[in-house]
């Protein structure tokens, strides 16, 4: 079941930019930005949590738990204790957890050069310097060159929304493309503006799911789909088994979980975000 009902903590941090002084005593140390973007999902605490730390003194507290631990993607806090979760990689709706209305959820989005990691960047084309290999990202091996989205994997930036996502043509179920994005830095794509719904093909599985609550259609981060985007008829959950999204030609249709389908992955970017 779907809850929308947000408390004064939701309008206040949409966004939440955390200056980063990397191995930094001296305060002249040259400081850069991380953001954080909070999702709409406040349904459960989501298991899964690499870190916990209780009564915190702000969100903010949580999110710079969240900075100084290098696996760290997303973080939960229960805003009823304040208590403090963090994520290895990125929650996303449908994710099992204990039912919670007073969570809330950040997502960290990519930077665009990660000098907290030891990165470099470039002032004029901002690309890094130096590509990440020690996250197990690979280098061009003719430009030898990692901008923001990882074009060396195979994704493709559009030049006009910044959107950074990439098709993959292996036949795989939903979970284990879900899997392959969370790999890549990113999650199964989310169609949840008008530029993004306009990237997606057709016969690909797509980020979203109802398998929490039967017809309650979400993308991972919490928004509602539109019920207009469906094709005629769908969705239908034939056989009682079908919780997870993919794009027709006519629409969006409800498929099983367990089908094989070419997918969409998306890496969420600040410079996406901020379009």
């Amino acid at each position: 079941m779907r809850n929308w009902n947000y408390n004064i903590t939701d309008m206040i941090f949409p966004m939440l930019y955390l200056c980063m002084i990397p191995n930094a005593i001296a305060s002249n140390t040259t400081c850069s930005d991380l953001v954080y973007m909070k999702i709409k999902y406040n349904a459960t605490l989501i298991y899964g949590y690499s870190g916990f730390s209780s009564s915190i003194a702000s969100v903010r507290k949580c999110l710079e738990l969240c900075r100084d631990d290098v696996l760290c993607k997303s973080v939960g806090i229960d805003t009823s204790k304040m208590d403090c979760y963090l994520y290895d990689g990125r929650v996303y709706a449908g994710l099992p957890g204990t039912v919670n209305t007073d969570m809330i959820y950040y997502w960290q989005l990519e930077v665009e050069c990660p000098v907290h990691l030891g990165n470099s960047e470039d002032s004029t084309s901002k690309i890094y310097i130096e590509c990440p290999v020690h996250l197990g990202n690979s280098e061009d091996p003719t430009s030898n060159k990692y901008t923001e989205c990882p074009i060396h994997r195979g994704y493709s930036q559009d030049p006009i929304s910044k959107i950074c996502s990439k098709f993959y043509s292996d036949i795989v179920n939903w979970t284990h493309a879900q899997e392959i994005c969370e790999m890549d830095g990113g999650h199964l794509f989310v169609a949840d503006t008008t530029e993004k719904i306009a990237i997606l093909r057709a016969q690909y599985l797509i980020g979203a799911t109802d398998i929490l609550q039967e017809d309650d259609w979400n993308w991972l981060n919490g928004v509602p789909v539109d019920e207009n985007l469906f094709a005629s008829t769908q969705p239908s959950n034939t056989r009682d088994d079908e919780h997870c999204l993919a794009k027709y030609r006519s629409g969006l249709n409800d498929v099983p979980c367990h089908a094989g389908f070419k997918f969409i992955c998306e890496v969420p970017t600040n410079i996406a975000f901020n379009q």
